[in-house]
C-alpha cells in the first residue's frame, strides 16, 4: 500500500481518510511496485515490482537504496550490506577493494575473491606421509627433513609448530650438541625449544635431551647410527661397493630411522633393508639376556646353544634371520675368505675386521662380519629323529629336556673355514644344542610404525605419545 504521509489541509472527514492511508502505508512499509513520491533517510520500501517481493531501506543521506534481503516461497533471504568505503568492514560483509588489498570484488562485482599473493605464514596443506620424514641429506653428514613436514611439540611455552615448507637439509656436525662425531655410535635428533622462542634441531648421544635442553622443551624425531671405519675403494669389498667413501664418524644412510620409519623394536646398532623391507643389526650379537645386541666393539657372544641366542633376541624384540634373508643381508661381503689371521680375534669384538686379502667384512647394506668370522645360528630348525633324552635346550633342562636331536641352520663360515664362506655358505649337521666359540647370532626386526600408540621406554623420558606429526605425521603429548 503506498499513499502520502504528508497531510494536507481539509475537513475532519477529508484529515481522518488521509491519517489511516498514512498509518497503513507505515504499517506496511510503503509496499508497492513503485518508488514512494516522498523519501527519508531510514525509511524501508517493500519493493514489488519483480517476482519477489525486496526490502529496500533508504540510506542515510537520502540518495540511494539498499537491498536488505528479499522474500520468496522459502522465506526471507538477507542480502550483505557492503560500506561504499574502501577498506572497512561492516557487519554483514566486507569490502578490500583499492589497490594490494586482500579482499577484493571480481570482474562480476561479486564478494570475495582473495589476493594470493599477499598472502603470508600459512600452513600449506600437503599429502600425508605414508612412508618416512627423514632421509639422507647431500653429504654423509646431513639429514634431510622432507618438504610439507610439521610437527607440533608441547614446550613450556605452550605448543609450537616445525614446519618445513621445502626438503631441508641439517648439519649433524653443526648442530651436535656436544663434542665431534663418534665412530660406530647412535645419534638422536630432537627439536629443542631455543632461547629465541622457536623450536630449532639438535644431535646428540643423549636418548633424552641434547646437553642444555630440558625434557619438557625437546621432542625426539629420529637418529642414526654412525660409520665405525672409513671405507675406501682400496679397502671395500669392491671398488663399487656402497660404502666406499664414508668415513668413520659419517652418517649410515640406511641407518636413519624416524616415527614413520623404524623397526618395532630399539633402532640402535640397526640398518634396514629395502628389499626385504626388514631392520638388521648392523654388528653380530654382543648383548644377552635383555640386553642392546647390536654395539661397537661390544664383546662378541657366543658358546650358547641356539635356544638362548633366539631368546636373547626375542627379549629385545627381535628374531634371528631366516636361511633366504641371510643371504640378501650379507651380499656384498668378501667371499670365500675368513676372518685375518685366521683364528679368533682377540680381542673378540664385533665390528671393524678385515678378512684374510685385507677387505673389511661388511656388506652393501653396511652390516658387519656376515661372513668369515664365525657361524650364524638361523631360525630354520628341523627335527632329524633319534632316541633319548637330553640336555641340549639350555639351561641345563630346567625348562624341559629334548627327545632325539633337533637341528638348526647356520650360515657364513667361520674363522678356520677360509675358502667355505660366503653369503650362502650353510651348515647344517649341528644340534640345537650345540655349544662352540664358533657359533653366534645376529638379530633383525620387522618393521613398524608407530602412530597412536606408546613408545617404549627408550624413546625418551617423560614418556611420551607421537599423536600426529604432519605430513602427516604426530604430535607429541606428555602422557607421564
Amino acid at each position: 500500500m503506498q499513499k502520502s504521509i504528508s497531510i494536507a489541509d481539509g475537513t475532519g472527514a477529508e484529515l481522518l481518510e488521509q491519517l489511516n492511508g498514512a498509518f497503513e502505508t507505515l504499517a506496511t512499509n510503503f509496499t508497492g511496485g513503485t518508488e514512494p513520491q516522498i523519501t527519508y533517510a531510514g525509511m524501508d520500501w517493500m519493493d514489488t515490482s519483480g517476482t519477489n517481493t525486496v526490502w529496500k531501506r533508504r540510506s542515510a543521506d537520502n540518495t540511494s537504496w539498499i537491498t536488505m534481503g528479499t522474500y520468496d516461497e522459502d522465506g526471507f533471504h538477507p542480502s550483505n550490506t557492503v560500506s561504499s568505503e574502501d577498506s572497512t568492514v561492516t557487519k554483514k560483509g566486507n569490502v578490500f577493494n583499492g589497490a594490494n588489498q586482500l579482499v577484493m570484488l571480481n570482474s562480476e562485482g561479486k564478494l570475495p575473491t582473495l589476493n594470493g599473493s599477499l598472502l603470508t605464514n600459512l600452513t600449506i596443506p600437503t599429502q600425508a606421509a605414508t612412508t618416512h620424514y627423514l632421509e639422507a641429506g647431500s653429504d654423509h653428514s646431513k639429514i634431510l627433513v622432507k618438504a610439507g613436514t610439521s610437527i607440533e611439540v608441547n614446550t613450556s611455552e605452550g605448543t609450537k609448530l616445525f614446519q618445513n615448507v621445502e626438503d631441508t637439509e641439517y648439519s649433524f656436525t653443526q648442530l651436535l650438541d656436544a663434542g665431534t662425531p663418534l665412530p660406530g655410535k647412535d645419534y638422536s635428533m630432537f627439536l629443542v625449544l631455543e632461547d629465541s622462542g622457536e623450536l630449532g634441531v639438535k644431535f646428540s648421544l643423549n636418548t633424552t635431551a641434547p646437553e642444555g635442553y630440558s625434557i619438557s622443551d625437546v621432542l625426539r624425531i629420529g637418529g642414526f647410527h654412525t660409520m665405525c671405519l672409513s671405507i675406501t675403494a682400496s679397502n671395500a669389498p669392491s671398488s663399487t661397493h656402497p660404502a666406499v667413501g664414508y668415513n668413520s664418524g659419517e652418517i649410515i644412510p640406511n641407518s636413519i630411522w624416524d616415527n614413520l620409519h623404524r623397526p618395532k623394536c630399539s633402532p640402535n646398532g640397526m640398518a634396514y633393508c629395502d628389499l626385504l623391507d626388514l631392520w638388521c643389526d648392523i654388528y653380530p650379537q654382543s648383548g644377552k639376556d635383555g640386553a642392546d645386541t647390536s654395539v661397537y666393539g661390544g664383546t662378541a657372544v657366543h658358546s650358547r646353544v641356539w635356544e638362548d641366542h633366539a631368546n636373547d633376541m626375542r627379549l629385545v624384540g627381535k628374531r634371528l634371520i631366516w636361511d633366504h634373508e641371510y643371504s640378501v643381508l650379507a651380499d656384498g661381503s668378501p667371499e670365500k675368505v675368513a676372518v685375518k689371521g685366521a683364528a679368533q680375534p682377540n680381542p673378540d669384538t664385533t665390528g671393524g675386521h678385515m678378512a684374510t686379502n685385507n677387505l673389511y667384512i661388511i656388506s652393501k647394506y653396511f652390516l658387519w662380519e656376515m661372513v668369515g668370522l664365525r657361524w650364524c645360528w638361523l631360525n630354520n630348525v628341523s627335527a632329524n629323529g633319534g632316541s633319548g633324552w637330553s640336555n641340549s635346550q639350555g639351561l641345563s633342562g630346567a625348562k624341559g629336556q629334548l627327545f632325539g636331536a633337533s637341528y638348526a641352520l647356520l650360515a657364513g663360515g667361520r674363522w678356520g673355514d677360509s675358502s667355505y664362506c660366503g653369503s650362502r655358505s650353510r651348515l647344517g649337521s649341528s644340534s640345537r644344542g650345540t655349544v662352540l666359540a664358533t657359533y653366534g647370532g645376529r638379530g633383525v626386526c620387522d618393521i613398524g610404525k608407530v602412530f597412536c600408540e606408546k613408545l617404549p621406554s627408550w624413546i625418551g623420558s617423560p614418556c611420551q605419545y607421537l599423536v600426529r606429526v604432519r605430513q602427516n605425521t604426530q604430535r607429541s603429548k606428555s602422557l607421564c
